[in-house]
């Protein structure tokens, strides 16, 4: 007797406003595991930036931060839900 029940027309006009997008979905995925694998690496290449013997070790941290950043925003960019 207690029980609330609402329509769908009610939902329907409730978000009729928003732009849903699935966060399941293959470029979004794809994009965040990216940015998860970057992060990772560029963690892991910060400390031999300091060894005295890795000359090309500024240019993998640079490469990985951008590639970071641009992965950043490239989920940023995908998980949009609102406009």
């Amino acid at each position: 007797m207690g029980a609330c029940t609402v329509s769908s027309n009610a939902v329907e006009s409730a978000t009729a406003g928003f732009d849903v997008i699935d966060r399941s979905s293959p470029p979004f995925l794809a994009t965040f595991l990216g940015m998860v694998l970057a992060g990772a690496a560029l963690i892991l290449s910060i400390p031999p930036l300091f060894s005295p013997h890795e000359p090309y070790q500024r240019w993998i941290t640079g490469t990985l931060a951008c590639l970071f950043l641009v992965m950043t925003a490239g989920v940023f960019w995908l998980r949009r839900s609102r406009s």
